[in-house]
């Protein structure tokens, strides 16, 4: 989000801070989610594969530990799979305590918003804030905001499994609006 608009928000207004981020998983194997495997009990599901098992994902898991599929579907494999997920939070304080350490770094001349390289990722590093799941966690303790109350935290969810051998990529980006 461009610091120039943050500085522009309203400190005294309360706040709703949308984190939409992704998570690109490598080598996935998975099984989408339908009527037929609604109330599925993985108890009754065959074991999977070892050529389907990978280091990672959120594989199906019968009562044992063991990883199952449905067997009344294919299981489809890509080379890359990106999953989304979305948190909202509400604050009262969070832009307030973002504009003071943004105005801070500035007074201190640790950033130049004249300098046509500036960009927010630079601040994200200033925070110590990176990309994923953890980015709002991260900068609301960074700027000591104690007030945020979530609102949502949601994940794509049209899998009913996946394995993966790596977790490749996270990413994502920050909005903030102001709550009527």
């Amino acid at each position: 989000m461009d610091v120039n608009r943050i500085l522009e928000l309203d400190p005294n207004k309360e706040h709703e801070i949308i984190y939409d981020g992704y998570y690109e998983w490598k080598h996935c194997y998975h099984q989408f989610k339908n009527k037929s495997n609604a109330d599925i009990d993985p108890n009754k599901l065959p074991l999977l594969d070892d050529e389907y098992l990978g280091d990672t994902g959120e594989p199906l898991e019968n009562d044992d530990g063991r990883e199952v599929y449905d067997p009344t579907q294919e299981i489809h494999y890509e080379l890359y799979r990106t999953i989304g997920f979305k948190l909202v939070y509400k604050s009262k304080s969070f832009v307030r305590l973002l504009q003071d350490k943004i105005n801070q770094l500035i007074d201190s001349g640790e950033i130049d918003l004249d300098d046509e390289d500036f960009d927010f990722d630079y601040i994200d590093e200033l925070f110590d804030c990176h990309a994923g799941y953890s980015y709002l966690d991260s900068l609301f303790y960074e700027i000591n905001c104690d007030d945020y109350e979530e609102i949502e935290d949601s994940e794509d969810d049209d899998l009913l499994w996946f394995t993966s051998s790596q977790l490749d990529e996270e990413g994502g980006e920050m909005s903030i609006s102001e709550l009527k």
